[in-house]
């Protein structure tokens, strides 16, 4: 019955492992971009602190 669960499981980390490397300069990306234009919203007073 679990003999196709490990296939699976490494399709799911080659997956991974080959997704990993375009991720990160995204991720890197949005904290580039994502903290100056929370920092000039802030300043604006435009920034989404939660509550309004």
């Amino acid at each position: 019955m679990q003999t196709g669960q490990p296939a699976k499981m490494r399709q799911l980390k080659l997956a991974l492992r080959a997704a990993f490397p375009r991720t990160v300069p995204v991720m890197v990306g949005y904290l580039f971009w994502g903290l100056p234009l929370e920092f000039c919203w802030k300043v604006k007073g435009m920034a989404l602190d939660g509550l309004p």
